[in-house]
């Protein structure tokens, strides 16, 4: 997430789990990417070098979803993210990486 002039960092955790659930991430694309390390903080560059290496079995939606479900782990692991469910700050990265992720008619 961008914190204070700080890139965006990610986490694959059982936060992005749920997300991934919700948008509807395919198991075997999920087994896939198990490259990724989970559990811990990865910044961009990280992320992105995981993510970069040709890989036909993971499209730009899909590339996006897993991408917002991990800013959004790492927005919760930090604190950054409101915990009583309200709405995050339109300047946070990573809220807007998670909207621009929704399918279509998700609130």
């Amino acid at each position: 997430m961008l914190r204070g002039g700080q890139a965006l960092s990610y986490r694959w955790d059982a936060t992005a789990d749920a997300y991934l659930d919700g948008v509807g991430l395919s198991a075997t694309v999920r087994r896939r990417l198990g490259v990724v390390p989970r559990d811990q903080e990865l910044d961009e560059a990280t992320l992105t070098a995981w993510l970069d290496p040709p890989r036909p079995w993971i499209g730009p939606r899909q590339r996006t979803w897993f991408r917002a479900a991990l800013a959004l782990a790492a927005s919760r692991a930090q604190g950054a993210w409101p915990p009583d469910g309200g709405s995050a700050s339109a300047t946070s990265a990573s809220a807007r990486a998670v909207r621009r992720a929704r399918p279509p008619g998700t609130p």
